[in-house]
């Protein structure tokens, strides 16, 4: 049999999240299962990428590395809860869509950044410091779902890299060093909208949150001052 590296099965496991059949990306991984799960769970490197899989996945692996080695049984119901159990290196955690740019920026440099100018507030009092952040919700797309990550890392839930190729609905949120959170600014994709569309399904619903819009669904310089005036 063959020899192949852990390198190999991660490449497959982008090649399926990218879209190639599961068949061909398999064909180059005549794995056992014990050799699957730490090719497959490389220590928070396929988080770290983006790239933790779905149960589905998993298990679609698993089947075709099972055909590859002969055997064409179906695998159970709950194969891919039960591989979970039996393996104490993975668990499972919830995947948040983020888009792939976010993801490629957060560099340790860019990290490393970041934290040297925090140090350069650090005089200003904890109720003065506010952290803003930008996130979204993609047309079409749902938001949170199921992924195997690693075991030894503690955050319960895990980005999962996506392609923004649809309408894109923006959300600005602020809190502050005390966790004072303030009304989020939602930020719709159009040419133009009128307030009243949103009264009585949304803003009924959410008061005191504020709506605009933009051609692209992402914030911009004009917006960023609408938010200071309107939300800070």
């Amino acid at each position: 049999m063959p020899e192949y590296t852990e390198q190999d099965l991660q490449n497959a496991i982008v090649d399926v999240r990218n879209g190639v059949a599961v068949r061909t990306a398999a064909t180059a991984m005549e794995y056992q299962e014990g050799h699957f799960v730490p090719a497959l769970m490389v220590p928070s490197l396929n988080e770290t990428l983006g790239y933790a899989p779905t149960h589905a996945q998993v298990r679609a692996i698993g089947s075709s590395v099972l055909k590859q080695q002969g055997d064409h049984k179906p695998l159970g119901r709950k194969w891919s809860s039960h591989f979970v159990e039996r393996h104490l290196a993975v668990k499972a955690k919830l995947g948040h869509r983020t888009d792939w740019k976010r993801i490629n920026a957060a560099t340790p440099d860019n990290i490393r950044h970041l934290f040297n100018l925090y140090e350069t507030v650090s005089w200003i009092p904890p109720r003065r410091r506010y952290n803003a952040d930008e996130g979204g919700i993609m047309e079409g797309q749902g938001i949170n779902g199921l992924v195997i990550g690693s075991s030894q890392e503690n955050p319960n839930t895990v980005p999962v890299k996506t392609i923004n190729a649809r309408t894109w609905t923006s959300i600005v949120e602020c809190i502050s060093a005390l966790g004072v959170a303030l009304n989020p600014l939602v930020i719709f994709k159009a040419k133009s909208i009128q307030e009243q569309w949103f009264k009585k399904d949304f803003l009924a619903k959410h008061p005191g949150w504020h709506v605009t819009f933009s051609e692209n669904g992402w914030t911009s310089n004009d917006i960023a001052v609408e938010w200071l005036g309107k939300v800070f």
